[in-house]
Parts: C-alpha cells; structure tokens; sequence
C-alpha cells in the first residue's frame, strides 16, 4: 500500500520522505480532492498504524479478521490506486 500511495504521489510529482509524509500527503493530495475514496485515506492509516505497532510492541496480536482485513483492504487499495493511474496516464 505504502508504494502504492506513494506512485500516486509521484505521479503528481509529489515528493514524501518517511512513510507517515507519505500518509499526510496522500491525504492531502489525494482523499482531500475526491481524487480517491477517503476510504483509501483511512486503510492506509489503519495498515501503517498496525504495522507500525507490530514492529515495537512485541507482545502486540493481530486476530485472524484483522489480517484478513488488512489484506482486502491493500487489495482494495492498490486495485483503487492502479485503475487511478490508469486513468490519469498520458503516454505524450
């Protein structure tokens, strides 16, 4: 999702240099415009604040729906940013 978000932002020729700077500019750039669903916005938040969490916080568990949340949404997400750039691609 995080390489994704930031496609999107490179794209627009948007430059972010630490995931939460993507996060904030995909927000800004993207869901704030109605460029995407601010579903989108939210799934990346949710995903980076878990796998933020899963880094530091040892004893930290996931349930099986929270997985399985996690992948449909990056699935959601990366399809959302794919048919985006799709749309927006100008081979000239």
């Amino acid at each position: 999702m995080f390489y994704a978000a930031k496609a999107a932002l490179i794209s627009e020729n948007i430059e972010a240099r630490s995931h939460s700077g993507v996060i904030n500019q995909f927000s800004v750039n993207f869901v704030k415009t109605k460029k995407v669903e601010s579903r989108y916005g939210r799934m990346l938040r949710t995903v980076f604040q878990r796998r933020q969490g899963s880094d530091y916080d040892m004893s930290l568990n996931f349930s099986r729906n929270e997985i399985e949340d996690s992948i449909a949404d990056a699935e959601q997400f990366v399809a959302a940013i794919r048919k985006l750039l799709s749309e927006s691609y100008d081979p000239e």
